[in-house]
């Protein structure tokens, strides 16, 4: 049963909202926090409980995934640096590990945006409006 006692309406008209990109979703670590939190609140009515989930996924989020821009630029330079080294097989190692997470965070933010154009084409439907001609 859904307990809602507690619950002003200013609470919930709160002007924003939180949201989790979805390759976030798809990681073991994310179910568990929501998990844990949900279950250590069971008196705390729903928004109590979401407003803690909340905390504790901003900060699991910002220190695992960070600023994946900010983090391709930095890969970006330490290829840059490892090229002017001699090949030799360390060297080589970290070329493949730094490009296979390169690989992967370009794959997380194309997701990203392709994932974030699929809720504002839900949501403002193709009206052939100069924002989905921006957009595009």
């Amino acid at each position: 049963m859904l307990d809602t006692r507690g619950i002003e309406e200013e609470d919930i008209k709160c002007g924003w909202y939180f949201r989790i990109e979805p390759f976030g979703i798809k990681d073991d670590e994310c179910k568990q926090i929501v998990e844990q939190e949900w279950t250590t609140y069971t008196e705390a009515n729903i928004l109590t409980n979401l407003r803690h989930c909340e905390e504790k996924l901003l900060v699991w989020s910002k220190e695992k995934f960070g600023s994946i821009k900010k983090r391709l630029s930095y890969i970006e330079k330490t290829l840059k640096k490892l090229r002017r080294y001699p090949k030799t097989e360390e060297i080589m190692a970290q070329r493949r590990g730094l490009q296979a997470e390169k690989m992967d965070l370009i794959w997380k933010e194309e997701n990203k945006w392709s994932q974030r154009s699929i809720i504002d084409w839900i949501q403002e439907g193709d009206k052939s409006t100069k924002f989905f001609h921006a957009k595009a």
